[in-house]
Formats: C-alpha cells, structure tokens, sequence
C-alpha cells in the first residue's frame, strides 16, 4: 500500500509482505492468476498491473502468455522493480500512482486491468472511486476489469481470538490514523458499477489463517503475513499516543503468533470483476434449452455440473399424498402427483437435491413448551427414514451425501446426490442433542423457522414477533450449529432474525428458498441490506420458484421472473452468492416454465440467454452450494474444540439425599460438571 512509501521504494519488510501475499493468494486460487475467464491464449493481448510492487504477479504472467502479449506493471515505487535483466522482453514497468491521470495513450487500450490490494492508500470513499473509475477508462470496450481488495474489520471473534482482536483493532486505528481505508473490499463493486461498469461481479473469498489454513504452506505464509502486517503497524505508529508501545507490540506479536498456531482465523478478500459486453452475447439455444445447456456444461474443461437445488418437498409429498407409503410405482410411473418423480428428475439434470424432511410447527401460535413440539421430533425422525427408505428401493438412482466431496462423485455415477434440509427448529423439540443427532442422520442444514415463531426466532409470516429476531437460546443455537457443521438457513425468518444470524454466524449461511425483495416485498424474500451482509458471510441466496415471491402478480409469474431475480442478485452481490431452491411439491401450482423437476434446463437456458456467463451459470446452479457446505464443514472441523457444546438442561433425576449418598460412596471421585468439550 502507498502509505508505507518513503522516496522510491518500500521497507524491506514490505517487499517480504508483498511476497508473501502473492504466493497465499495465487495457492488460495488454486494456482490460477486470474478468477476471470479470459483467454489468455489470444495474441497480441494487453495487460496491465497496477500497483504490480515486485511485478511477482506479471512475472508469473509472463510464462502462460504468448510471446505476443504486451505486460505493463505500474507503481509508485520504482525501486522495487525487478532488475531488467530479469524482465522478459515484452515487460515494461513504470511509475505512476493511482491518485494521478494516466497517460491518455493507456486510456482503452488494455484487454485485462488488474490490481490488488491497493485502495486501502485511498483516504477516503470519494477518493477510491475515482481511482477506481480511472481503472474502468483504461480497459477496451471488450476488456475485463479485475480487483482485489480486503477487509481488515471482519475476523473471527471470541476468547479464543484475544490477540488476532487486539492486531485487528491496532490495524484499523492505525489506518484510521493517516485517513485510509481498513475495509475497501466490501465497497469495491459498488465502486465499480458508480464508475459506470455493467454486470459486475462481487466475489468473497476466505482467508483462512495459522491452524485453520487448508495446508501447511498456507498456515505458514497466512501467519506470516499477520505477523509482517504487525510490524508494520508497529513503525507506522512509533511514537504516536494511543498506540502499544514497542515492548507491547513485541508481546502483541508472540501472543499472535502463539494464537495463530494454534486456533488460527479467518479473513476475507473481495473480488470484483467487469466483464467485456461482447462476452455476454447470448448464445444460440434451442426452445427446450438442451442445447444451451449443453453446450455450458459437457463442452467445459473442469466441473461438468448438473443443476444442484437447496430446497424440494418430494418427501412431504410422499408423506401428505401417499400416506407415507413407497413402492414400485415411485420408479416406473412417469406422472406421479406433484412435481417430482425418479424418471423426471434425470431429464431435468439433477445432480443434487436438498430433500426438506419437514413437517408442520405445532397448531398454537406461541407455546414453545417441550411436550408441544414431541410430535415434530417423532415426525421429523420419520420424515428421514422415508428418504432412507427410498435411497434403499433404488440405490442405482440415488444416493444420501455425508461431505461436500461426496456430491461430485455421486452425480458423476449417474445418481442423484441426495442432501437433507429440516424446515423450522420446531422439529428438534427443543433439543441440541436432536440437533446433532439430525446431523450425524445426514441433515445438512436446519432452517431457523418455518411458519410462525418457536423458542428461537420469530418467522416472518407470524402473527407477530416474539423475540424481535433471534432469542438468546437462538444465538446459542446458531453457534452450535456452526460448532458441528449445519448449515444456517434463514429462509422463513423474520428481518430482524436474518440480521442477528448473520452477525452471529460466523460459517457462511442460506437461504434456501427466497428470492429478492426489491423486485417483490414480500416478507419471505430478502432485502438488499441484508443481501448486502450474506456477502460479507459469504453464503448464498436460492432463488425460489414459488410464484408469490417471483412475480407480484403470481398467475402471471414465468422463468423469465426467476431470472430476473438472479441477475438482481448476481449484478449486486455477485454470482458467488446465487444457488437455486425451488420449493418443488412444497407449493400448490408453478410458474410458467418450470412446471416440475423435468424443466430445470429452462432455467439454465434462460441465464445464458440473458447473458449471465456459463462460469457464473455453472455456480448458481451448482458450484456455489458445494462451497458452503465445504466451508461450512471446514469450520466446524477447525473450531469443533474452541466452541462449547450447548448442552440440554435436563430436570434433576435425583434427589440430593441419592445424591448425597453417591458422594460418600465415592468421594475421590468428580462430582462437579465435567470440564472440556465433548460432542
């Protein structure tokens, strides 16, 4: 960052930090240099980085590209600068800031622009956007726009973070000090469309730091660069009051290191992406769609995905229609009642289903005793042994998915990977044990509520709200929910609720079948402030097909309605936060277009049609659930032990004479509460 710039160069510790940040982010890309799905096979290309430092990035760059392509790397320190005989010769770098007019023979003439980690020299919003418009000027008609940037403010927090805490607070007041930005990258796509860019696309990747990284090189280049960050805060500051003076700072910097070997934590850092206007021609798709959807998915190199929906009611079906009754028919009759059957599940490309196992909340509004809610434990347990059952009938058509990596393999085989949502925490019975036990069953995620309030959190169709948002007992669920690794799902939730999760929540959430409320207010879907936060958490919305929350006048509602509710979303939290959730046999008609599971392609067909690239198509429709649940199982396998177990309060069983009387049978023995995390 320019900040730390004396004459022509950085600190030596700098150019360390910028080394080290290069190599963390490329292996968090999985060895890619650019997220954006530009062919850099193309001759004549030309490329620019800006902030480039060490140009470590072009240098890379340098060896994929062909010999034709042209690579400009700017900063505002030229003594770090490779020597030129390490340049290749189609390399030029040179001096410029991002706070001065570019030279007018730069001005649409690159095919990428790319830069890193730079606004945070920005001293002020106004001041980042016109440096960020400045970008947009330099880029073709037909070019792309790639920034990152971060988000000093947002870390895991806790007792178990006391020392990443403290470095986080010393960080934002020091860069609160010189006027400069500690959170650019949760801004950065609104600079983007306020310079003028169409179709932005916001990513949020995690940064996971110390212990909780994927590796060892990982772990070890993240704690580094905390470390390396500390120091510089450390000369920033130097003399100045209300900061830790050098021997505290030493400390601060043992207890990090300390911290993060151990418990380690997680950041986020933010991508935004302008693609050219040429790339987002619709391409040629037959009336079915098949074609186009083909066409985005076999043709790929990589993922070869199949749609993947969070939200579908075949089991309530089976349960309301069929008396809970499976046999034979299930498999072979082509037009069973409702929208689901096997034989219309593979022509519609269903790679994976989030089967609901719901039932209904108890009758009365607002008894959340214990004996009320027995009947949905019972139920729901049922509710699982059915898709169990199913599962066991026809075991070459479907099969129950325990990780995140079990879904490719499955839909690869030709089978359906087949998840498990439970609709409302009416149906643990007010129980954290029935929670965990749900979860070993194969339940991924648990919806808050469904119809109307419970002992944890007001629904947003209720009556009226009880807790005004979660209740205390309801952040303490939320918590052990991402202490074992259910997802949050917080369709059905009031507005407050949503809030309150998703500052509690510290595992990315869902919605598992909502859509926009910008295009239809209704009190089930999602508005944009709290769009705005599920990006921060990095979950996803999925777009229902439910009528009433696709079109304000519901008997008119088609595909074209989803869609518009996608590309709502994508252009302003970006399609990295998009799934689909139809609510399939959960709701009495349809809208045009998407009649049953059959007619999935028509919505993919319909993407494409409008644009939306087949990368961003290929995760809503599937990628980006894969990477909840993996980010969610990720967490909790990393915080498992640092999260205390919510247990049960049970009544006492017995009474202090029988209790009396163990203690002086074995008075070695422990008799308080047991200490640690078991569960």
């Amino acid at each position: 960052m320019e900040s730390v710039v004396s004459g022509r160069s950085r600190h030596p510790s700098e150019n360390e930090r910028l080394s080290v940040q290069h190599a963390l982010v490329k292996s968090i890309m999985g060895g890619k240099l650019l997220v954006a799905p530009a062919n850099l096979d193309l001759p004549n290309l030309r490329i620019l980085d800006s902030g480039t430092a060490q140009a470590n990035w072009l240098l890379d760059l340098a060896a994929v590209v062909p010999d034709t392509a042209r690579l400009v790397g700017t900063d505002i320190a030229t003594g770090q600068f490779p020597p030129e005989a390490q340049r290749p010769s189609n390399m030029t770098l040179q001096k410029q800031s991002i706070f001065e007019p570019w030279d007018e023979t730069m001005v649409g003439s690159f095919d990428i622009v790319h830069q890193r980690f730079v606004l945070a020299a920005c001293r002020s919003d106004e001041q980042a956007q016109r440096a960020v418009a400045s970008l947009v000027t330099l880029a073709k008609p037909g070019g792309w726009i790639e920034l990152h940037e971060g988000n000093m403010v947002r870390i895991q927090e806790g007792e178990a973070h006391k020392a990443m805490m403290r470095f986080r607070d010393i960080a934002v007041a020091a860069w609160a000090s010189i006027g400069q930005l500690p959170d650019p990258g949760v801004r950065l796509a609104g600079w983007l469309r306020s310079a003028g860019a169409r179709q932005v696309h916001a990513l949020v990747q995690t940064v996971s730091i110390g212990a909780a990284a994927r590796n060892t090189h990982e772990a070890e280049w993240s704690t580094e660069l905390c470390l390396n960050m500390l120091r510089t805060m450390k000369r920033m500051t130097a003399g100045k009051a209300d900061f830790p003076d050098e021997h505290e700072f030493d400390r601060l910097e043992e207890e990090l290191r300390d911290e993060l070997q151990r418990v380690g934590n997680q950041w986020y850092y933010y991508l935004a992406l302008k693609p050219p206007e040429a790339q987002r021609q619709s391409p040629v798709i037959n009336d079915h769609g098949q074609d186009g959807f083909d066409g985005a998915f076999q043709s790929r190199a990589g993922s070869g995905v199949d749609v993947q929906d969070g939200h579908n009611d075949w089991m309530h079906m089976i349960r309301a229609y069929y008396d809970f009754q499976v046999d034979e028919r299930f498999e072979s009759q082509r037009d069973l009642a409702g929208h689901v059957d096997l034989k219309r599940l593979v022509e519609g490309r269903a790679g994976a289903v989030f089967w609901s196992v719901y039932v209904e909340c108890p009758k009365e509004e607002d008894d959340f005793s214990d004996a009320l809610h027995l009947h949905s434990l019972r139920d729901t347990v049922q509710q699982i042994d059915l898709l169990y059952r199913i599962v066991g009938l026809y075991p070459d058509k479907l099969e129950i998915v325990h990780k995140s990596q079990d879904i490719m393999r499955i839909f690869k085989s030709g089978k359906c990977a087949s998840l498990m949502g439970a609709e409302g925490l009416h149906q643990i019975g007010n129980s954290s044990s029935a929670l965990r036990i749900f979860h070993r069953l194969g339940v991924r995620y648990m919806t808050l509520a469904h119809g109307k309030n419970n002992l944890y959190v007001d629904s947003a169709t209720s009556k009226a709200p009880v807790h005004h948002g979660l209740s205390s007992h309801g952040r303490d669920m939320v918590r052990e929910m991402n202490r074992i690794g259910m997802i949050v799902d917080l369709s059905h939730v009031s507005e407050a609720a949503m809030v309150d999760a998703l500052n509690v929540s510290r595992a990315p959430v869902i919605f598992s079948h909502s859509s926009a409320y910008a295009l239809v207010p209704h009190a089930r879907n999602v508005p944009d402030h709290v769009l705005d936060l599920l990006k921060e958490n990095g979950g996803i919305i999925m777009i229902s097909f439910i009528p009433w929350l696709t079109n304000k006048e519901p008997e008119k509602s088609t595909v074209d309605d989803v869609v518009d509710h996608i590309v709502y979303v994508g252009d302003r939290i970006g399609y990295h936060h998009l799934g689909l959730g139809s609510d399939f046999d959960g709701m009495p008609t349809h809208v045009q277009g998407l009649e049953d599971v059959s007619k999935y392609p028509n919505v993919v067909a319909r993407m494409l049609e409008r644009g939306i690239s087949p990368e961003d198509v290929e995760k809503v429709i599937g990628l980006n659930l894969i990477r909840v649940l993996r980010d969610v199982e990720e967490f909790a396998a990393s915080h498992r032990q640092s999260i205390s177990v919510l247990e049960d309060k049970v009544p006492q069983l017995w009474d202090d004479g029988i209790r009396t009387h163990v203690k002086r049978l074995y008075p070695n023995a422990e008799h308080d509460k047991p200490h640690g995390n078991i569960g």
